[in-house]
């Protein structure tokens, strides 16, 4: 599992395993990534990489997305029309809150799901389930 204290010196590790650029848009979207437990949108980065005082455009961002998603450094995770974006690549389900629109992480263990059975070559899987999270419920029982 990739963690939220990973150095930048790891990160550009990753990159050089690339055999590509190793640029300082390319370091700050995997910092950014690596250092938050939800799972931001294109957009979501820029404005905090701009917050933050990093050089990059919107047309950057998007291609420094997809040249990680293609390099298989983070996951792209598609909900409804937007694409979220997480540094943690290994097997995991996601629960999006069709209140919040949050994406969040869940346990294997938490949908009983055993992948390791899949008599195939597994590539990727993507299940995500929807429903209202714990922090919507609690605001939803005060009204």
């Amino acid at each position: 599992m990739i963690s939220v204290n990973t150095s930048r010196e790891e990160i550009i590790g990753k990159l050089r395993k690339t055999r590509s650029h190793v640029t300082e848009q390319r370091i700050a979207v995997m910092e950014y990534l690596e250092s938050v437990k939800n799972h931001p949108t294109a957009k979501e980065i820029y404005n905090e990489l701009k917050r933050r005082g990093v050089k990059i455009s919107r047309a950057s961002v998007f291609n420094v997305l997809r040249f990680l998603r293609d390099q298989g450094l983070i996951r792209e995770i598609k909900v409804a029309d937007e694409n979220h974006y997480d540094a943690r690549i290994e097997f995991h389900p996601h629960f999006l809150c069709k209140v919040c629109g949050r994406v969040l992480d869940l346990d294997v263990s938490d949908v009983g799901f055993y992948h390791g059975k899949i008599p195939h070559k597994v590539e990727q899987i993507d299940l995500i389930i929807t429903g209202v999270c714990q922090k919507c419920l609690k605001k939803l029982d005060t009204i």
